[in-house]
């Protein structure tokens, strides 16, 4: 799948996403997402360049249960005192992981819903 792009303008955010499907080593459907992104903060007299990538991988695994994994690296910038010292190494990396399960539709929902969510105002939403 070729990468999907998006920017504004060379000194504005920019995201760049692709995904590819196969299997885990248990032989599991896997799904992998890849994005890189530049976010720019603009302020009076101040610029802040982050640049950092997000690897989310989805396994599904029992009952539509579905495994998430996900991996966090930032860089550093130019700008930044060590930024030669690391080179083109992240100098973080955050790591988390959750199950996701799909729960039927509560009763008083709308009729052919598959599936209902509760917003943080206390709203049901569905689909």
């Amino acid at each position: 799948m070729a990468p999907l792009c998006l920017t504004s303008a060379p000194s504005r955010p920019a995201c760049c996403s692709q995904g590819a499907e196969g299997r885990d080593p248990e032989g599991r459907p896997l799904y992998v997402t890849s994005e890189s992104c530049r976010q720019v903060l603009m302020a009076v007299r101040a610029v802040d360049v982050s640049d950092y990538e997000i690897i989310t991988a989805y396994s599904r695994l029992e009952d539509g249960v579905v495994s998430v994994r996900q991996r966090t690296v930032v860089y550093l910038d130019p700008r930044q005192p060590r930024y030669f010292d690391a080179g083109s190494r992240a100098v973080g990396v955050f790591d988390a992981a959750a199950r996701m399960a799909r729960q039927p539709a509560p009763a008083d929902a709308p009729p052919g819903a598959v599936a209902c969510v509760a917003t943080p105002k206390d709203v049901s939403q569905c689909v």
